[in-house]
């Protein structure tokens, strides 16, 4: 007789992207100085919206490179009314800004996958 007690949910394995995921909300009202902001949510997401709030454009991104000064491997969200949506599996989303008084609200669904599990996102279209 099979025992199925030790199942756990992993990276590759499809039915933790089938289910609704967890909740999981935050934001900032006020990024202060121009610069970037880390989320790190904590398990695999199964997706991702990003909305802006602020009167500012703000730029969306997986890797931390400061590419997304130069424009590149950027999700451009437009000043209030940006907003992003994307299903992907990812341990953290960074969100940047140019100018100061960037706000945003992120808002995400979770799987049962641990973020230690998450592979470094990297590669065309990403990092270089």
């Amino acid at each position: 007789m099979s025992n199925f007690s030790n199942y756990r949910p992993g990276i590759g394995q499809t039915g933790a992207y089938l289910v609704a995921g967890k909740p999981y909300m935050t934001g900032s009202t006020d990024m202060g100085a121009p610069g970037t902001d880390t989320i790190t949510f904590p398990s695999v997401t199964r997706k991702v919206t990003v909305k802006n709030t602020s009167a500012i454009q703000l730029f969306v991104h997986f890797a931390n490179t400061g590419n997304w000064q130069a424009g590149l491997h950027v999700a451009t969200l437009p000043a209030s009314t940006g907003e992003l949506s994307m299903e992907v599996r990812c341990s953290e989303v960074f969100v940047s800004t140019a100018a100061p008084s960037g706000s945003y609200e992120v808002f995400a669904e979770l799987t049962g996958i641990e973020s230690s599990e998450m592979f470094v996102l990297t590669g065309s279209g990403l990092t270089d």
